[in-house]
């Protein structure tokens, strides 16, 4: 079995990625982490970055069978265009670059601001209050969020940027 890279329609690397397996192509799923957000109106959702925006890595063995690939479509257009190409042949991946990159991601400490989870406990310093014990209520973006927490002998909800929190320990 060889590895390629297809190039794919932004944002639909999820739907190439089914196509592939329905095709016995065995897809390569490289995602980043969860992030939350907060829709305008529309609440919490979950979103998964792909590592690779725009490209699926897939498992063929044989030659690549082009006209299934193309059948794979998303409201009449297909999603997977090319594969990347040696001039004009296409260009193998080795199986241990697509192992690197499986390992890389489950290596790789994803603690950033982008992966806080409300619900979550941590250490917020908001001016006098350094070092003070909070609770992630909500992540309004990837740089500010509200926590809550005890102020003035109550329970507060506080916005705060995310630079201000830690991870409680």
């Amino acid at each position: 079995m060889t590895w390629y890279a297809f190039t794919v329609t932004p944002q639909l690397e999820r739907r190439a990625w089914d196509g592939l397996a329905k095709l016995h192509i065995e897809p390569a799923r490289l995602e980043i982490p969860r992030i939350y957000r907060l829709g305008s109106g529309r609440g919490r959702r979950t979103i998964m970055r792909p590592l690779l925006p725009g490209y699926a890595l897939g498992s063929v063995s044989g030659p690549i069978p082009w006209p299934l690939i193309r059948m794979i479509e998303y409201k009449g257009q297909p999603i997977i265009h090319d594969v990347l190409r040696a001039g004009s042949i296409p260009a193998a991946i080795p199986a241990d670059e697509i192992d690197r990159l499986t390992a890389y991601l489950s290596e790789t400490d994803h603690t950033g601001p982008g992966t806080l989870r409300p619900g979550a406990k941590a250490r917020v310093s908001i001016g006098r209050h350094d070092d003070q014990h909070a609770v992630i209520k909500r992540v309004l973006s990837e740089a500010r969020c509200t926590v809550m927490m005890r102020w003035f002998n109550s329970d507060r909800e506080v916005s705060t940027s995310v630079e201000r929190i830690r991870e409680a320990g």
